[in-house]
């Protein structure tokens, strides 16, 4: 349990992710496979062999390698699964590109969580602080607090809160099996633990284990649940109903008036796409402007420029875009023709213009991806096939 087991060692065989992204902050979100349950006393071959196991379950689903950043086996075995500077697809709705899918190996609904297989999770947590992954030795959530699903299983879901105590505890050794001493709860902004969610003024913070559901707006989709350390409050001078969002990109109902370029607006409204298809026009709108901002955060190319995220997005495709310098010029262009080619979306010539043609190219492109999409609120998202 004193280490990670390498790609290399398992025998990982396909992808490693689809982008890279900062570490530091990142959270940590709890899964389990729903694969067959080896013992405890299983070999390292059994267990590798597990893992190549979920790996092809991932290749086969998104075309993208194994889904989970570390896959823990009931032997306490952690083994490294999409490197954790690279994003994969673990969890939906923004949070494969913010945090890592930590993932028992096993049905944990129908199998109890042993103890080698907790100390496992709860050093792995600690070790992330170490190595500087991210700041706080505990997990974020479970699949089941934001789909609707029951993984990680109730088993695992029960030793959730202890987990987290541990994990703010005692640093865990290899082959401890002690419970830990006890740490403090989740604390969110407003101060609140894992118990519920805390009002700061207008405004209400969920926690891991309680998220806000706030109202729907009016004439609007219903809007989700917001996570731990995200807050969302009522904007008094729009429609009474009316949320938006504060901090992590909840962009809900905040003016009645759409603006007319992208420099006047901070994202997309409910309702738009990929709630509705982008119309067919001969140049970009603020609306396609940010969808395509949207597209390639969802899978990790969540830059402060445009043009880097989509430099950044061609290369990792295989294209001849160049340096991620954020200059829109005739070979990112070109590159970015040469991939709507392929994907049949775009007929005209690879001329590094971005005329009339490529723009149509580019929008047929966004639209064809709604429907990896699903609904515009994170919770409904399934994680788009570039």
């Amino acid at each position: 349990m004193s280490e990670i087991i390498s790609r290399a060692r398992w025998g990982a065989r396909h992808r490693n992710g689809v982008g890279t992204r900062t570490v530091g902050r990142l959270e940590k979100y709890f899964h389990h496979s729903v694969t067959s349950q080896l013992p405890e006393s299983a070999s390292f071959a059994q267990d590798a062999a597990a893992v190549r196991t979920v790996e092809t379950i991932g290749e086969q689903r998104f075309g993208a390698g194994i889904s989970y950043s570390f896959l823990i086996t009931p032997s306490g075995r952690i083994f490294e699964g999409a490197s954790v500077d690279r994003v994969s697809y673990h969890s939906g709705s923004g949070r494969n590109s913010r945090g890592v899918g930590i993932c028992l190996v096993g049905n944990y609904e129908d199998n109890r969580l042993g103890t080698r297989a907790r100390d496992a999770v709860v050093w792995l947590l600690q070790e992330g602080v170490r190595r500087g992954w991210w700041g706080d030795p505990a997990l974020t959530e479970m699949h089941r607090d934001f789909r609707g699903t029951a993984c990680p299983g109730k088993n695992a879901a029960a030793a959730f809160d202890e987990i987290n105590r541990r994990g703010r505890g005692q640093p865990v050794t290899t082959g401890s099996g002690s419970s830990g001493s006890a740490g403090s709860g989740s604390t969110t902004a407003g101060g609140s633990t894992n118990s519920g969610t805390t009002r700061t003024g207008d405004f209400l913070v969920g926690t891991a284990r309680v998220p806000v559901h706030p109202a729907a707006t009016r004439d609007r989709d219903p809007i989700g649940h917001v996570g731990a350390g995200h807050a969302i409050r009522r904007d008094p001078d729009r429609d009474t109903l009316g949320w938006y969002g504060v901090g992590s990109g909840w962009f809900v109902h905040k003016s009645e008036t759409e603006p007319t370029s992208a420099d006047e607006s901070a994202g997309l409204y409910v309702g738009q796409w990929p709630g509705r298809a982008l119309p067919g026009r001969d140049a970009h709108t603020w609306e396609s402007h940010f969808a395509w901002v949207e597209l390639l955060a969802r899978v990790g190319y969540a830059d402060e420029s445009l043009t880097v995220a989509l430099q950044k997005w061609l290369a990792d495709l295989g294209e001849d875009v160049g340096p991620a310098d954020g200059v829109p010029g005739p070979r990112t262009v070109r590159a970015l023709q040469s991939a709507l080619r392929k994907r049949k979306h775009y007929d005209g010539l690879i001329d590094g213009k971005r005329q009339r043609l490529t723009i149509r190219g580019e929008l047929s492109y966004l639209n064809s991806q709604r429907s990896h999409l699903g609904s515009w609120w994170p919770q409904h998202a399934r994680a788009p096939r570039l």
